[in-house]
């Protein structure tokens, strides 16, 4: 609480240096600067080392609040969970991939730019995991139908948010979605999740994955409609001054190098010693694909395209190197860097703190799967 009571007081007290020399210039300026599509005030858009490096600090807490949130509420961030959470993280990748094709417009644009995307997801996130909370906690009373109501009010929820952000600020979208289109999605959620818990499977994770798969396949329809939606994509040329050179092939290269290469380590693993086993366990793969997803998704946009990169450390490793392809190198380095710690250095200090490893991981799939997933979209669209 204290350094944000410092920062409260000197945005008060010193606005020209809290805002103006320090928070606009490296945190909001470059958002400002990506939802204009041009420099803001001589400000790029982009990554800095400043923002980097209080993002990581941000993210580092969010972590540990979650797993001190899961030990208490005794949620399992085991494999299931996570592989429940990937329409989320994927919603994340396809939505910022829509705002880079100018979907978007007026306010509601910021919350499709990073870092703010990634709040949003958060957001939805917690509101899944706080459903199926409350339909564990009265699992023994409710009955199915009841257990499926209360999911139906969290989706009545996020449609209505919907709605009151696409009719109350129809400017601000330049394609409006027919209604009833996420309707029938807001039903078909529903109905995955009430397959689920007829099955036994765990509330929790259930309501992730059901509210995850609405809001990917509402995006993923939006995607779908910006290939047809002439008036968008008219829109588009106008705004952004340049034309629309789709490469949808890219999406199959883009994920069957990363597929390509998990399944190889994959293989490794299977018959490989236990130690490589353990290496490359179906967990620790998600790890890997998620992350030879985002590199491989920049070496094509790169070395093939003419895309930049935003981030400072990759920029610094292509300028070096040349190419993006290095990327691919140095995501396994560092994905196997981080198993070797979980896993092995430290598994023994770790048992006392259970789920604590699978947090880490779970926020290591995040962070590869929906940049990767956004710069493939983007690709495909040619925008």
């Amino acid at each position: 609480m204290v350094p944000v009571a410092v920062i409260i007081a000197g945005l008060l007290l010193f606005p020209d240096l809290f805002w103006d020399a320090f928070i606009y210039k490296y945190f909001w300026g470059p958002v400002v600067a990506d939802k204009e599509g041009r420099p803001i005030d001589g400000i790029s858009e982009g990554y800095n080392v400043y923002s980097t490096v209080v993002y990581a600090l941000f993210l580092a807490m969010a972590l540990y609040a979650m797993y001190r949130i899961a030990k208490r509420l005794r949620i399992e961030v085991d494999l299931f969970f996570i592989l429940s959470s990937l329409p989320l993280f994927f919603f994340g990748g396809v939505a910022r991939a829509l705002e880079d094709a100018n979907l978007f417009d007026g306010a509601v644009q910021y919350f499709f730019i990073s870092p703010l995307i990634y709040a949003v997801v958060v957001l939805i996130f917690i509101g899944a995991c706080a459903t199926g909370m409350v339909i564990r906690r009265n699992g023994p009373l409710w009955s199915l139908a009841r257990k499926t109501a209360a999911f139906s009010f969290f989706i009545a929820v996020l449609e209505a948010i919907y709605f009151a952000v696409t009719l109350g600020a129809p400017t601000d979208f330049n394609y409006s979605m027919p209604t009833i289109v996420p309707i029938v999605f807001g039903v078909a959620s529903v109905a995955v999740f009430y397959l689920l818990i007829s099955k036994g499977r765990q509330p929790i994770p259930s309501a992730v994955l059901s509210a995850g798969l609405l809001c990917l396949v509402l995006a993923s329809a939006y995607v779908l409609a910006f290939n047809y939606n002439q008036g968008w994509r008219l829109e588009f040329i106008i705004q952004s001054g340049h034309g629309i050179h789709p490469h949808v092939d890219e999406l199959g290269t883009i994920f069957g190098i990363a597929l390509g290469i998990t399944a190889v380590l994959g293989v490794i693993g299977h018959f490989g010693s236990r130690k490589l086993a353990l290496l490359f366990a179906p967990t620790n793969l998600l790890m890997f694909f998620a992350h030879f997803l985002d590199g491989s998704a920049t070496y094509r946009g790169i070395d093939i395209y003419g895309y930049s990169e935003k981030h400072v450390l990759p920029n610094f490793l292509i300028d070096i190197t040349g190419t993006a392809a290095t990327l691919l190198i140095v995501k396994f380095f560092v994905v196997v860097a981080i198993v070797l710690v979980i896993d092995f250095w430290f598994r023994e200090d770790l048992e006392p703190y259970p789920y604590l490893g699978n947090v880490m991981k779970f926020a290591m799939v995040f962070l590869g799967l929906a940049p990767g997933t956004r710069d493939a979209i983007r690709i495909a669209l040619g925008v």
